[in-house]
């Protein structure tokens, strides 16, 4: 994700794409909320940011 940050939106889709359609963890159901919390932790501001105007969260 460092090495092109013009890309970053692209790459932040991409890996919502892949981890929604996650299926090694059957136990614990993706959700938006669950994402969020992670970026959270981990601040992730622009993926944070991303996700939030994707879904209309404010």
């Amino acid at each position: 994700m460092h090495n092109f940050p013009r890309d970053l939106n692209g790459q932040i889709h991409d890996l919502l794409t892949k981890w929604k359609n996650c299926k090694e963890n059957k136990s614990v159901k993706p959700t938006i909320y669950r994402l969020m919390v992670a970026l959270k932790r981990v601040k992730a501001a622009q993926g944070l940011n991303f996700l939030k105007k994707t879904y209309g969260v404010d």
